[in-house]
């Protein structure tokens, strides 16, 4: 194909008025004013190699806004395709690739067969010990407000409105699942926790229409978290703008899980002008307790963010769907096949152009593009209250804690782990025996 655009109009699409050209990019420059095909080529490998080794995606560079680098490749035949002397080294390569995706296939389900997603060992202990302490404030403030206030009538409405809000935010976890994710937050059931909740809330002028509107902003959790999930669609054209949609799919994760407060916990506030207008009523104690309701309500939020992942996760799993979708319906799964599969079978979206011209500039860009993905996803492991049981020594999951290091050096010594042995490990390096 030769080349068909214009000088006048390749300078006007790669045109920054920040960026000087480059040496390199002065060629390509050049190459397409004489319209000598050879030479734009040349160049043009020149400019993506000095991408390459500076850890940059030539696609995302500002001369590719609009795809005019992507063209003018095409048109000078920069990935070229293969050609076969005769139909036997044809066969031979295409049967080499069909083996390669099925040794990437079979790597993949080697890796999850009999794998499930779960909450972390410690993930109900850490739960029950931040919920404690707010717990033991509403129980205290509960005794003191009881009959204070509003009528019983009302405290009975106020009640109902928190089950309201509790099945709202758990609403789409099977039935065990929410029992469970309550009682690690509340300690109890989700009627018995209200009952506590709405004497004290009751005491407040306000509280009735307070509860009210946080029965809506419960409404509409599970679907702003279900609209979120699907804020970035995973291209499937360019590998590496797929690589950028999962990026930011595990961003909003990480950011998601190491803030006290999101979406919800704006809305799910006490300290609002109409509880503090209450003045006598609403004493330090009221509206503290009030608070610790209100940030009992957001862990619950956020725990079952993380038990809906768990449900998602292992239906994956059964289902053996092991590609990067994964991450749209359950990001930290997605994120252990990222940092423990071979960049190869990740990057490799089109193995087909194995063995074509110049193939490996494009394997080295798409390394490139994955680098920080790596990293973002063996974060989002680190930080997440969810994980895969079993892999906790994998390449890009393994942390080498103290705990880690022990139960790796009996692993070594090929004693192997009974069911009773981790705790006792653990009891070990925390000074408990």
């Amino acid at each position: 194909m030769p080349i068909t655009m214009d000088y006048k109009q390749w300078m006007k699409r790669t045109y920054s008025r920040t960026k000087r050209r480059s040496a390199s990019l002065k060629a390509v420059d050049e190459a397409v004013r004489i319209r000598h095909e050879p030479a734009a080529k040349k160049a043009l490998e020149q400019w993506i190699g000095e991408h390459n080794r500076q850890n940059k995606d030539w696609h995302r560079s500002c001369r590719n806004v609009d795809g005019a680098v992507e063209v003018l490749c095409k048109q000078v035949g920069l990935m070229g395709t293969i050609s076969y002397k005769n139909i036997g080294q044809e066969m031979d390569d295409k049967l080499a690739k069909a083996h390669l995706r099925r040794e990437q296939r079979l790597a993949k389900e080697k890796m999850f067969t009999g794998k499930k997603v779960a909450f972390k060992s410690s993930f109900f202990g850490i739960t029950k010990r931040k919920s404690k302490s707010k717990l033991d404030t509403v129980k205290a403030t509960a005794q003191t407000a009881v009959g204070v206030g509003q009528k019983a009538k009302e405290a009975k409405s106020i009640a109902k409105n928190i089950v309201t809000i509790i099945e709202a935010i758990t609403g789409n976890l099977e039935p065990d699942t929410a029992s469970e994710v309550i009682t690690a937050v509340f300690g109890q059931s989700a009627a018995n926790f209200a009952l506590e909740a709405a004497p004290i809330i009751g005491v407040v002028t306000s509280g009735g229409k307070m509860v009210v509107g946080w029965v809506k902003v419960a409404s509409t959790v599970g679907s702003k978290s279900d609209m979120e999930s699907r804020a970035v669609v995973i291209r499937k054209g360019d590998p590496s703008a797929a690589f950028s949609s999962i990026l930011l799919i595990i961003d909003r994760d990480l950011k998601r899980q190491a803030a006290d407060a999101t979406i919800h916990s704006v809305a799910f506030t006490a300290k609002g002008i109409a509880i503090l207008a209450d003045a006598g009523a609403a004493t330090g104690p009221i509206v503290g307790a009030v608070e610790s309701i209100a940030s009992l309500l957001n862990l619950l939020v956020d725990v079952a963010i993380d038990a809906k992942q768990v449900s998602d996760g292992n239906k994956l799993l059964r289902a053996q769907n092991f590609d990067i979708t994964m991450f749209n319906e359950c990001p930290i799964l997605g994120c252990y096949y990222i940092v423990i599969q071979d960049d190869s079978t990740i990057m490799d979206f089109d193995i087909d152009n194995m063995g074509g011209e110049n193939w490996q500039l494009e394997a080295q860009r798409l390394k490139v593009a994955i680098r920080p993905v790596i990293k973002k996803a063996s974060d989002l492991i680190k930080n997440s209250r969810i994980e895969i049981p079993g892999l906790e020594s994998a390449k890009g999951v393994y942390q080498a804690s103290l705990l880690n290091k022990i139960k790796l050096f009996y692993k070594s010594k090929g004693y192997g782990l009974s069911s009773q042995v981790p705790d006792i490990i653990e009891a070990v390096v925390k000074g408990d025996v």
